[in-house]
């Protein structure tokens, strides 16, 4: 049985949807020197997911790095183009919504940062794929790209797919909510606007919300699924088998150092930024990864661990920053604590150890 990686994330179809039919397409594999074998973008009971063959991510980043080793990557070059997109994109994003097609816009930049964006994502934590004279220049244009890149998607996704779809709501699709609208899909909205192709009724695209499955592989294979027919397909990958462990005082999780240092506290899981209310000064935060809008509540937090995470993810750059004690990597931390648990976090040798159970 193929093992998944599972990634929790506060996106959307109707913006997101796009970039799993860009990472697919011969184009971005000419240009990244490969991709994923698959990608799953999910929803299930209002939560987005996606997910990615276990350490596909890494053997991806590989690839775009043996680029760099044959002098085919000017990494000058796509820092420039890369500068100017994000310019434009800012702008773009200032911009009042002023017709449905404006969305075409949002899906082209989405695209085009992509490739810069993921080159820079992973790399680093496979950099011995390089030649050793090229590994320091690369660093830096990495953590560079990475830092550039970080609230690109956030911006689409808190932004401006909310207001786009309620100008579409207002508009256009009145009979539809804005929750409704959010749950159509890349390829839907392209017919929509380039074919005046009719869209799926509200009751379809509510039925999204609780069971909803679009797979990605290459060469531009798309799959889509939802309903009773995603639900299956969440069984037959065992997407979200439910772990029977259960932590007793003692027990210990592990994971990669982000940032060294020792602390001691209370749990506090946050899987959206809706949890971000519950947080008091002070708490562990236990994430499935942190991103710019946790940053408040970072700034009061004895430390940091996520289930997923490399050298550049958001956690462990705000760690170094902030010089709070910080592991990644864990997978599992999320699901095996609980708010309120008492942990001991040992980010020097990246072990956290249970103290007291939560009643």
């Amino acid at each position: 049985m193929i093992k998944y990686e599972k990634h929790v994330r506060e996106y959307t179809l109707l913006g997101v949807t796009a970039v799993i039919y860009e990472y697919f397409c011969q184009d971005f594999i000419n240009w990244f020197g490969g991709t994923f074998k698959e990608m799953i973008f999910t929803i299930k009971d209002n939560t987005f997911y996606h997910f990615q063959i276990e350490n596909d991510r890494l053997e991806c980043s590989k690839k775009f790095l043996e680029k760099v080793n044959k002098n085919e990557v000017d990494l000058e070059q796509y820092t420039k183009e890369f500068k100017e997109i994000i310019q434009k994109y800012k702008i773009f994003l200032e911009k009042p919504i002023e017709n449905k097609e404006s969305i075409l816009v949002l899906y082209k930049f989405y695209r085009q940062m992509l490739r810069y964006a993921y080159a820079a994502i992973d790399t680093i934590d496979v950099i011995e794929t390089l030649d050793l004279e090229k590994r320091e220049k690369f660093k830096a244009w990495a953590m560079q790209t990475r830092h550039l890149a970080e609230p690109l998607y956030k911006w689409g996704e808190q932004n401006y797919i909310p207001k786009y779809s309620e100008f579409l709501q207002k508009t256009e699709l009145k009979k539809y909510s804005i929750k409704q609208i959010q749950n159509i899909h890349y390829s839907e909205m392209l017919d929509y606007l380039n074919l005046n192709k009719v869209l799926p009724p509200p009751e379809i695209l509510e039925e999204r919300s609780t069971s909803f499955y679009i797979q990605g592989r290459p060469i531009d294979i798309i799959n889509i699924f939802q309903g009773e027919s995603a639900t299956q397909k969440f069984k037959e990958k065992q997407l979200f088998k439910i772990t029977t462990k259960i932590l007793q005082i003692g027990d210990t999780i592990t994971g990669k150092t982000a940032q060294v240092g020792t602390a001691t506290g209370k749990v506090c899981i946050i899987k959206s930024r809706k949890d971000m209310q519950k947080f008091q000064t002070g708490d562990i935060i236990v994430a499935p990864m942190t991103d710019p809008s946790y940053l408040p509540i970072m700034k009061q937090a004895k430390a940091f661990l996520t289930d997923e995470g490399g050298t550049l993810c958001h956690a462990a750059i705000v760690a170094r920053e902030l010089k709070i004690p910080c592991i990644i990597g864990t997978k599992i931390a999320t699901e095996l604590l609980s708010d309120g648990d008492i942990i001991e976090l040992d980010a020097n040798n990246g072990i956290v150890t249970i103290l007291e159970k939560s009643k």
